[in-house]
């Protein structure tokens, strides 16, 4: 078996992928799941952010974060790079964020 993302809907020769969008609601219930997850996972960010960090530069990339999160679905039908790019940079923000929120404790 190998799940493959929505992007690969159109491209699978052979017809054996099991595609996420199969299983059942397809391409817009997919990214109904992950958009309820980007919200779900700012919202933790956001409760990590104010009972373990600090700082400006941490409340600065928590936002960059979120806004990333919301520039993921802003074109649903192209689900191929650029929708993983933003999701990499996004990681790398959340990493950021908790890096510089944890530095104003030392």
């Amino acid at each position: 078996m190998n799940l493959r993302p929505p992007c690969d809907e159109d491209f699978d020769p052979s017809g054996r992928a099991v595609l996420v969008t199969g299983q059942g609601s397809g391409r817009r219930g997919a990214l109904k799941v992950s958009s309820l997850l980007h919200w779900v996972a700012f919202v933790w960010l956001a409760a990590l952010y104010f009972t373990f960090l600090a700082g400006e530069l941490s409340a600065f990339l928590l936002l960059c974060a979120g806004l990333l999160f919301f520039l993921e679905h802003m074109s649903p039908r192209k689900w191929t790079s650029p929708f993983f790019r933003i999701n990499v940079l996004a990681g790398f923000v959340v990493l950021l964020m908790v890096w510089a929120g944890v530095q104003k404790e030392f």
